[in-house]
């Protein structure tokens, strides 16, 4: 994705902005590479959201998180420890846009709906 960005911005090259993103839980950290242990347990699936200024509003100093809170699935059965995220272009497959860590870790019981809290997901550019 990085290829992408820069080209973008040096070289006129335009990116197809998705319409939604899919969050993606882990239960290892994720590399930059997006390589990782995704969720597998029952219950879970991606979280598909709307790229909007409802889910996200508007940046502001470099920073945008979500304004809303983000409910996965029923917890079909206790899931893994979620100490990481990805944020995907596609469900499966696709391109790695942003991750990061949870810290605490966090964790879904059976017949529990796992919600990342609003502000849990902030995205920075620090480029100076």
């Amino acid at each position: 994705m990085e290829n992408k960005q820069l080209n973008a911005t040096f070289n006129g090259t335009l990116i197809a902005h998705p319409a939604a993103i899919f969050i993606r839980l882990y239960s290892t950290i994720l590399s930059p590479a997006g390589v990782g242990t995704e969720i597998t347990a029952a219950g879970y699936v991606p979280k598909e959201v709307a790229c909007d200024t409802t889910n996200f509003p508007v940046v502001t100093d470099g920073s945008i998180e979500n304004a809303v809170p983000i409910p996965f699935g029923t917890a079909e059965e206790d899931w893994p420890t979620v100490i990481a995220y990805g944020v995907w272009d596609a469900a499966v497959g696709g391109n790695l846009l942003w991750w990061g860590d949870i810290d605490p870790g966090v964790t879904a019981t059976q017949n529990a709906v796992l919600t990342v809290p609003v502000g849990m997901l902030n995205f920075t550019e620090n480029n100076t």
